[in-house]
C-alpha cells in the first residue's frame, strides 16, 4: 500500500470515529436531558410530598404543644386541688382528706399556758365567799375532826339537781271567776329553767334529742321523762319569743361600720344547706339557707341592705355588696403557704413571715397597753 493510501485510510477511519463520537455526544445530552426531566420531576413530587408532610406534622406538633399545656395546666391546678386543705387555703377542717396533715402552728420560744398580759381565769375563796354572801351560792358546811374555835376552810364547788314542782294556787274574783293565764292551759308544765337548759344544748349544743331526752332523765334520777316533740316545741317558742332581738341584731349588724361574713354547708334532713354567719364584735347572727348564692343571700336581706365595709375569705359574689372588702389575715396566710407548697415561690413565704411578724410585733405593743 502507497504512502497516500495509507492516510487517506486512516483519515478516513478517523473521521468515521470522530462522527461516531459526535454521534455518542449527541445520544449522551439525550439521555442526559431525559435522565434531568425525569428526575426533576420526581425531585418535584418528592419536595411536594415531604413538604406536605412536614406542613402536616407541624401541625400535629402545634396541636400536641397546645394539648400539652392544656394537661400541664390541668395537672397544676389538680395537684393544687388535691394539696389544698384548710391549712393552706380557704376550705373549712370538714374538707381535709384524713392523712398526715403538718401541723400549721408555728414555733416560738413561749412557753405553754397563759402569756404576758392574758387576762387569769381561776377560783378563789375570795370570790367563792363573796358569791355566798350575795346568794349566789348555797353554802354547805362540813365538818372534819372535833369542832373547835379555829379551823380551816376548803370549798368544793358541785351541782345539786332537784326537780322543783311549783305549785301556783288561784282564787276567785270578785265575781266569782278563776283568772287563769292562757300559759297554764293545761294542770301541768314545764318551767323556763328546764326549757332554757333544753334549747340550749339542743341549738348552740348540738345535743341530738334522743340524747337529750336521757339526759334530763338522767339528772333528775328517772323524775322528768320528756318527749322529743316537747324539746321541739320549746325550740319554736324560744324562736317566737326571740324574733324582736334578731330585729334588734339584724339593726345593729345594718348600722356597723365592719360586718364579717362567712358561711359552711352542712346537712339538714338528707338535704344540704348552708349556714352564713354576720357578726361584728359584739354581735352575730346565724342564718341557714339552701345554697351559698346569690339568690340565697338576697332571700336572707341582710347583705343587700348593707353598706358599710366586709370582711370576708374572698368569696366572688360578695363583692356585689358593702362598700369595701377587706379579706381574712388568716386565709391571706393560707394563701402564701399553698403558693409556696404548689410552686416553691420563695417571695410567698418571705412574705408570709413578715405579716406574721408584724402580727406578733402587734400583740407586743397592745400587751404594753398601746394602741
Amino acid at each position: 500500500m502507497k504512502g497516500g493510501d495509507y492516510e487517506n485510510q486512516v483519515f478516513k477511519q478517523l473521521q468515521e470515529v470522530m462522527k461516531k463520537c459526535d454521534d455518542l455526544s449527541h445520544e449522551v445530552k439525550i439521555i442526559e436531558k431525559k435522565t434531568e426531566k425525569k428526575f426533576k420531576k420526581q425531585l418535584k413530587e418528592q419536595k411536594e410530598y415531604f413538604t406536605q408532610k412536614i406542613e402536616v406534622l407541624e401541625k400535629e406538633n402545634k396541636e400536641l404543644k397546645i394539648e400539652n399545656k392544656k394537661l400541664r395546666n390541668d395537672n397544676d391546678r389538680l395537684k393544687k386541688i388535691i394539696n389544698n386543705d384548710s391549712n393552706n387555703s380557704s376550705k373549712p377542717p370538714s374538707s381535709d382528706i384524713k392523712r398526715n396533715i403538718p401541723n400549721n402552728r408555728e414555733k416560738t420560744d413561749k412557753k405553754a399556758g397563759g402569756q404576758k398580759g392574758h387576762k387569769a381565769h381561776f377560783l378563789s375563796k375570795k370570790l367563792i365567799e363573796e358569791k355566798i354572801n350575795k346568794g349566789e351560792f348555797k353554802r354547805e358546811i362540813h365538818h372534819k375532826g372535833k369542832i373547835q374555835k379555829e379551823y380551816k376552810t376548803k370549798y368544793i364547788l358541785d351541782l345539786e339537781i332537784n326537780v322543783i314542782a311549783k305549785e301556783y294556787r288561784f282564787y276567785k274574783d270578785k265575781r266569782g271567776k278563776y283568772n287563769i293565764p292562757k300559759e297554764f292551759k293545761t294542770d301541768v308544765q314545764y318551767g323556763s329553767e328546764l326549757k332554757t337548759l333544753c334549747t340550749i344544748l339542743n341549738t348552740e349544743g348540738i345535743v341530738a334529742l334522743d340524747r337529750l331526752t336521757n339526759f334530763v332523765r338522767c339528772i333528775t334520777h328517772g323524775g322528768i321523762n320528756l318527749s322529743k316533740g316537747s324539746i321541739v316545741n320549746f325550740t319554736k317558742e324560744l324562736n317566737r319569743k326571740s324574733e324582736y332581738l334578731i330585729k334588734e341584731i339584724e339593726e345593729n349588724l345594718l348600722n356597723s361600720e365592719i360586718m364579717n361574713t362567712d358561711a359552711t354547708t352542712g346537712r339538714c334532713e338528707n338535704k344540704n344547706i348552708c349556714v352564713r354567719t354576720y357578726s361584728t364584735e359584739k354581735t352575730t347572727l346565724l342564718i341557714p339557707s339552701n345554697g351559698k348564692g346569690k339568690k340565697y343571700i338576697e332571700e336572707t336581706n341582710i347583705l343587700n341592705r348593707y353598706t358599710g365595709n366586709l370582711v370576708h375569705d374572698h368569696e366572688t359574689v360578695m363583692y356585689n355588696y358593702g362598700e369595701k372588702h377587706i379579706e381574712c389575715n388568716v386565709h391571706i396566710s393560707r394563701y402564701l403557704r399553698g403558693n409556696y407548697e404548689n410552686t416553691k415561690n420563695e417571695w410567698s413565704l418571705k412574705m408570709r413571715s413578715y405579716l406574721c411578724s408584724l402580727n406578733e410585733y402587734r400583740k407586743k405593743l397592745k400587751g404594753k397597753g398601746i394602741d
